[in-house]
């Protein structure tokens, strides 16, 4: 069966009515609904083959659309520990993702890496692949590895230093959530809900609270 994907950057970017149609579906367990975990690791990555067959990496969904071919095209910096980290396992294993893939492929992956300062410590090294179409990577390779020069701030004398690390991650691929595995009993709830914001808003009375929710409250147009 086909799956509906409904995809956002973040839960703001929904409006209010399709989130409260998508809970409707969910509660009536549509089958057209395809639910996936959203993961926000310590950065956003991408992979592609170019035309000739070679692996490159980008930043494309960042607006950073240019190719790069080496973990040191990043800066040398702690805020970068976690793309170089992960740059470095990739470039350093080309050849296993260069043999599965195509001219013209091209995925972004979050990589989660533990050893970034003042965040969630995340446990394993993981690089999970957004696009379901690519999980096949993650039963081809598996676990790779890299060498690369980290960078740290020592707190002791207020300098950054240089820590050169094999780093080992493991690929994984989008987590699918089986929606039928759970009963959710919010039907009330949402007709509530809904009865609140077609009323007339009590401060701005020719406004329903739906209307008055929907405004902006920053920006040129608010």
């Amino acid at each position: 069966m086909k799956k509906l994907i409904s995809e956002i950057s973040h839960i703001e970017d929904i409006s209010i009515q399709k989130f409260i149609d998508l809970i409707r579906r969910l509660v009536n367990q549509d089958e057209s609904l395809e639910l996936s975990q959203k993961i926000d690791g310590s950065a956003n990555l991408a992979l592609g083959i170019d035309e000739e067959g070679k692996l490159y990496l980008d930043r494309a969904i960042k607006g950073q659309s240019d190719r790069k071919t080496s973990p040191d095209d990043w800066s040398k910096k702690p805020m970068y520990n976690a793309i170089r980290a992960a740059a470095a396992a990739i470039l350093q294993n080309k050849e296993k993702f260069e043999e599965v893939m195509k001219p013209g492929d091209w995925t972004d992956f979050e990589v989660l890496f533990e050893e970034v300062p003042n965040v969630i410590e995340y446990g394993k090294d993981l690089i999970i692949f957004h696009n379901e179409k690519y999980s096949y990577l993650v039963d081809k390779i598996k676990l790779i590895s890299g060498k690369i020069d980290l960078y740290f701030y020592d707190l002791d004398d207020r300098q950054i230093r240089k820590s050169t690390r094999t780093i080992t991650f493991e690929l994984h691929g989008k987590e699918i959530v089986d929606t039928k595995k759970y009963k959710l009993s919010i039907e009330g709830d949402l007709d509530r809900l809904e009865e609140f914001l077609s009323n007339k808003n009590e401060t701005f009375s020719k406004l329903t609270n739906f209307e008055v929710l929907s405004q902006k409250t920053s920006g040129k147009n608010k």
